[in-house]
């Protein structure tokens, strides 16, 4: 069996590799990426194909097309990104969903940390008659505290509590 083509004339391409033109942070765990046009779903979710120095991205999706452009919401893994500041996010490697690959594209981006606080110590502070009046939690970092933020159980059944806050902030 034979296979020939037969070649033409040179065509004029028509696509275009896609641009990223904004990179923004959601929050203190997610960043939208815009790209200029639609792009190719499997090589837009590949989180390999972005890079946050000393941060981990745990996942990349594709949300649809508005007004012609795409964009991708990275998801950073919880607790890894411990400082606030100016981030360097570079991406690369995703086409247009007409096959074409962009050019590595480095952006900056602020971003606040995303480390949970936690309770450091818990202690029973003040106690009348043997019985406890005032429970202490300290916490690794300044957490805002509203009046129902906690509930506190004797046996099985929640107890009256009231909630007071005093903002102490050491630095190491």
């Amino acid at each position: 069996f034979t296979v020939s083509f037969k070649r033409t004339e040179d065509g004029v391409q028509t696509t275009t590799a896609p641009k990223v033109t904004d990179v923004k942070a959601k929050n203190s765990s997610e960043l939208t990426v815009t790209f200029d046009k639609v792009v190719d779903g499997v090589t837009a979710t590949d989180v390999a194909n972005y890079t946050i120095p000393g941060l981990e991205i745990e996942a990349a999706t594709l949300n649809p097309v508005a007004d012609g452009k795409q964009t991708v919401t990275l998801k950073i893994k919880d607790g890894s990104n411990t400082l606030d500041g100016d981030r360097q996010i570079t991406i690369k490697n995703v086409k247009a969903k007409d096959g074409e690959v962009m050019k590595e594209q480095t952006f900056t981006v602020e971003m606040k940390e995303n480390v949970a606080p936690v309770v450091a110590s818990a202690k029973f502070s003040t106690t009348e008659n043997g019985k406890v009046t005032a429970i202490t939690l300290t916490f690794s970092e300044a957490v805002t505290v509203t009046e129902d933020a906690f509930e506190v159980f004797v046996g099985n059944a929640t107890t009256a509590t009231a909630t007071t806050t005093d903002a102490v902030t050491t630095k190491a």
